[in-house]
């Protein structure tokens, strides 16, 4: 009895043909012609018996080929068995590139690729025989599941989770926020133009009490340096701080640099990205320094004397330089980092590292860039040394002066 491929028997007499099981497989080189087909000179071949599949490679029940991959591999588009790569899951028979299960909390970028990533927040990616953003779980979008959708806000408080801007979150933080701004605002205000001595008086007011104490200086800075040292460790490839460590450092930088982008709802309102972000976060300390410049050019024109950088309004500018200068340069650096992903092929795909919207490769980078480079001249660079030039401008008078105690 002649058998068609995948199936065989192994009696010469036999009436009907065996199926191989699943692994194995009919070669051409396990063949045999009966003494009558050789006699009658019919070429057709009777299999005898089935073949094991060699190393990890597998096959379906009655396959005449090895065409699968054992459980822990997947076949590749050359049709080579690979070994499954971390965050999939491949408990099964079968495994191919284009429909790797991705665990949740992982990320592949295209059918193609044998790359899988750890996503930042874990939450983000829901994991799946997908790829690109219908990896990520709902509210969330782009590379990594980085970005939110629109309808939802990244909360800086609890790690960057997506919020949905028709929860009650959203409303709370920009009723909270606005009423912030106007009590301290309106507090500010009357405090300068009252001028109470218990806030003022150079002896025995609060503030030269808290400025004798250095409290704001050391919270401040101590406060700088946690959240320098997560971002550095982030932008050379690095994890963030572990829960909860991450959420407190991502508020402390947002606050730090005064980035209300990340601690309020602003993207249920109006959809900004990374450079509206650096354009409003290096707008205030320029903004600052311009009014300081003009507050005393026209003091001078009033009072008919040379132009100097002094007063209060000058001492205040500084001291915001001073503090949140830190904060707005990490900012403008992040500007210039870029995330390597793999595509399946021998290009790589760039993202903007701060913000995965942006391609690396786009006009849309080219121009953070430029911008970046410029306010990296003038702030992270340009401060410090105005600040050096005038301080030794006014050696003197410092040296003289009577320090604090």
């Amino acid at each position: 009895l002649a058998c068609p491929h995948g199936r065989y028997n192994s009696k010469r007499a036999a009436l009907q043909c065996s199926t191989c099981l699943g692994g194995y497989f009919i070669t051409a080189e396990n063949t045999n012609l009966t003494a009558a087909l050789e006699e009658s000179n019919v070429p057709t071949a009777v299999n005898t018996r089935c073949d094991i599949c060699s190393g990890v490679k597998s096959s379906h029940e009655g396959s005449a080929v090895c065409d699968l991959c054992e459980r822990d591999y997947y076949m590749n588009e050359d049709g080579e068995c690979r070994e499954c790569p971390d965050g999939t899951e491949c408990n099964l028979v079968g495994n191919e590139l284009g429909s790797l299960m991705v665990e949740a909390g992982h990320f592949r970028t295209v059918p193609s690729s044998s790359k899988v990533y750890q996503c930042l927040n874990k939450e983000a990616c829901s994991g799946g025989n997908m790829t690109g953003s219908d990896l990520c779980s709902e509210g969330y979008e782009e590379v990594l599941c980085s970005s939110c959708q629109i309808g939802y806000f990244k909360d800086a408080s609890s790690g960057g989770t997506c919020m949905s801007c028709e929860g009650s979150r959203g409303s709370w933080m920009t009723v909270a926020f606005v009423a912030g701004v106007f009590l301290m605002g309106g507090g500010a205000i009357s405090a300068w133009y009252l001028q109470p001595d218990w806030l003022f008086d150079p002896e025995t007011g609060y503030i030269e009490k808290l400025a004798k104490t250095n409290v704001v200086r050391f919270v401040v800075v101590t406060s700088q340096i946690v959240t320098s040292l997560e971002n550095v460790h982030f932008m050379a490839g690095g994890t963030p701080y572990p829960y909860p460590f991450e959420q407190i450092s991502t508020f402390l930088g947002s606050a730090l640099s005064l980035s209300v982008f990340d601690l309020l709802p602003i993207d249920c309102w109006w959809r900004t990205d990374f450079f509206t972000k650096l354009i409003m976060t290096t707008a205030v300390p320029i903004a600052l320094v311009v009014l300081t410049v003009l507050a005393n050019l026209i003091d001078a024109a009033l009072n008919g004397t040379g132009f100097t950088l002094k007063g209060t309004g000058t001492r205040y500018a500084f001291m915001y330089l001073f503090y949140f200068l830190p904060g707005v340069s990490i900012t403008i650096c992040k500007s210039f980092g870029c995330t390597d992903f793999d595509d399946g092929t021998n290009t790589k795909l760039q993202y903007l590292t701060a913000d995965m919207r942006v391609d690396c490769a786009s006009d849309e980078y080219t121009s953070i860039t430029s911008y970046a480079g410029v306010m990296l001249v003038l702030l992270p660079v340009g401060v410090p040394l105005t600040m050096h030039a005038i301080l030794r401008a006014n050696k003197d008078v410092i040296e003289a002066r009577t320090t604090r105690t």
